[in-house]
């Protein structure tokens, strides 16, 4: 699958990993994953990983992921990245990006508090 979600338990950061081309169908379950996590944390930080990002789905422009005020509960977005490409949940949160070779700096900024 081409983006994944990872937890860790009692953690309140999830890691979503990019690598291949997201379809309209990854997007709606890796939402739906993340308004689960939402469910159980007050906030939440994550950590994503975008290790090949061959392409979006053009129905994925339309849809999109759609947390609903869960967007507003997301404190810190680590992008994690070559090629400079943002999350698209980053406008709501603190947001620093990182290069592949400092991923273990990028989870421990996440993870850091306010």
């Amino acid at each position: 699958m081409p983006l994944t979600c990872d937890t860790h338990p009692g953690e309140n950061t999830i890691e979503i990993v990019v690598a291949g081309t997201i379809t309209e169908t990854d997007v709606r379950v890796a939402t739906e994953k993340v308004k689960g996590f939402l469910d159980r944390h007050a906030e939440i930080n994550v950590i994503e990983i975008v290790r090949d990002h061959a392409g979006t789905d053009p129905a994925t422009l339309w849809s999109g992921p759609d947390l609903g005020q869960g967007r507003r509960r997301v404190r810190r977005v680590a992008v994690v990245s070559d090629a400079g490409w943002q999350s698209p949940i980053s406008d709501a949160a603190d947001v620093r990006s990182f290069p592949m070779d400092q991923i273990d700096a990028a989870r421990l900024w996440a993870h850091r508090g306010p």
